[in-house]
């Protein structure tokens, strides 16, 4: 009885620990470049079809991880990927592809979307620090203001170096 007792506390010891670990790696899994690259779109196939080929259809029954594997997988960086084509492909995916997934606003998930959000925010070359501000502080066509405020929460918690106090 000792031994069960003594495995089953080790057991759970080592469930809190992966998930400690897993939460703590999210972040520097988010920043990974994967091994492999995006495979090749086929002749004639859509973007959506072409993505749908490589992620697979989203199924609203899929449990917390299943979701969680579907936004590492749709967060991390491809082999060969330009920061121009991520972001890209990031924006279609939330906006035509799993637009009931899209996480991009969600303070819950900044450990995943920090990589996006500092390549998609980043200062352009030559582009002063007044422009910057004005580029990525613009409320976006379409956006609704509660959108607005939750993307502007993530930039702030995620470009901590940034002076968000001389904004007015």
């Amino acid at each position: 009885p000792l031994i069960s007792s003594s495995s089953s506390v080790f057991s759970g010891m080592q469930q809190k620990r992966r998930l400690v670990e897993k939460e703590e790696n999210t972040k520097a899994y988010a920043y990974r470049v994967a091994y492999t690259a995006l495979p090749k779109k086929c002749a004639g196939e859509s973007d959506t079809d072409y993505y749908l080929r490589f992620f697979g259809k989203y199924d609203s029954t899929w449990n917390e991880a299943k979701r969680n594997e579907l936004y590492l997988r749709i967060l991390i960086q491809y082999k060969g990927e330009s920061v121009a084509n991520y972001v890209k492909r990031i924006d279609y995916l939330f906006d035509n592809v799993y637009p009931q997934l899209d996480i991009r606003t969600k303070k819950l998930a900044i450990n995943l979307l920090d990589h996006y959000y500092r390549e998609k925010y980043a200062r352009l070359e030559k582009e002063t620090e007044e422009k910057w501000f004005t580029r990525v502080l613009t409320k976006k066509s379409g956006e609704s203001p509660t959108n607005y405020k939750a993307r502007v929460s993530c930039l702030q918690a995620i470009l901590t170096d940034v002076k968000w106090g001389r904004v007015v």
